[in-house]
């Protein structure tokens, strides 16, 4: 019995040919095929010509080139037979033919997820609106500046509030895409002025324990290329050293209490390094918010040291393409 089980277990699964319930449009004088991932289903796409041409200069040829009657036919049309997935062909097809579906996709927490595919597609077929409707919104999404990024973490402490109490998100509460997505886009979309930040961002998820070797928690971590992984350990590395170089400075050279208060900085500086993870994206509010009405200190220490933090707060954010090599003064070590 264990024999045939196995044997049964090994059959392929019957191929199965679809017509697409939405895509499959009766007037259409051009069939587009292709087959999902795993290559036992096809579906069929009936579509105009005239659309598809209008938006790429790849189907243009195509259809210009290619003469009907060496083509084979599919319900009375030319079939064209896509080398690409059906999912990522479909969303690409959805775009072109169906606006309101545009903001669906963008205004969705999954959006880098979704729009990869089809993203991918209209570069391969120079669909060049597309592309420049993605890097947009990459660049809405993910931000670049100091100001943008305490905006971004104070509300993914409110959606983390949200998330522990079992409570919905409200929907207002802006969140920053998935990483690792984001990272595949930026290069796709070339917006590379986000890629700092995403793995940043990678950086700052949770690792998990139950890998052999440290993993992070972020959904699509598999989809990094090894240099990628070479980047974001340098990163790491590079954070840690810039932490090694942080000192209080002269605190005290206009206090009129001399080593009191020095003494008082140097202690509570002691507290903020070990307490903070620096690897967090909210370590940059939580500093800005760092609160010294307690602190037995006279007011010009308490106000040079506010400055400093925020002189930290300035440098660790513009050393971000640093961290991770994307600037010219960082390179592969």
């Amino acid at each position: 019995m264990a024999e045939l089980a196995q044997s049964d277990s090994q059959v392929p699964e019957p191929r199965v040919n679809l017509r697409d319930p939405d895509f499959y449009i009766e007037d259409g004088n051009v069939v587009l095929s292709a087959k999902d991932s795993t290559h036992t289903h096809t579906t069929y796409f009936r579509l105009h010509k005239g659309m598809l041409a209008r938006a790429s200069p790849i189907f243009r040829d195509m259809f210009t080139l290619s003469s009907p009657s060496a083509m084979e036919d599919y319900d009375g049309v030319p079939l064209v037979e896509m080398h690409d997935d059906a999912k990522d062909l479909r969303e690409l097809i959805a775009l072109l033919y169906d606006p309101p579906y545009i903001s669906t996709i963008l205004e969705g927490h999954d959006f880098t997820l979704r729009i990869l595919g089809p993203a991918r597609l209209a570069n391969k077929y120079q669909i060049e609106w597309i592309s420049k409707m993605v890097a947009s919104q990459l660049e809405k999404r993910w931000p670049t500046t100091l100001q943008e990024w305490d905006a971004v973490a104070e509300e993914e402490e409110k959606i983390s509030s949200y998330l522990k109490n079992a409570t919905s998100v409200p929907d207002n509460l802006r969140r920053l895409p998935e990483p690792v997505s984001s990272i595949l886009l930026a290069r796709e979309c070339d917006v590379t002025s986000i890629l700092p930040f995403a793995f940043y961002h990678i950086l700052a998820w949770p690792l998990d324990p139950t890998e052999q070797f440290l993993r992070w928690k972020v959904p699509q971590i598999d989809l990094l290329a090894p240099e990628d992984w070479r980047r974001m350990f340098l990163g790491q590395q590079r954070i840690q050293k810039w932490l090694g170089t942080l000192h209080t400075g002269d605190l005290t050279k206009t206090c009129q209490r001399g080593k009191h208060c020095d003494v008082i900085y140097i202690h509570l500086w002691y507290n903020i390094a070990q307490g903070v993870d620096f690897l967090s994206m909210t370590w940059l509010v939580a500093a800005k918010h760092l609160i010294l009405d307690d602190i037995r200190a006279c007011p010009e220490c308490k106000q040079n040291f506010k400055d400093q933090i925020q002189v930290l707060r300035v440098d660790f954010f513009k050393k971000f393409p640093h961290f991770f090599q994307f600037s010219h003064d960082a390179e592969m070590e």
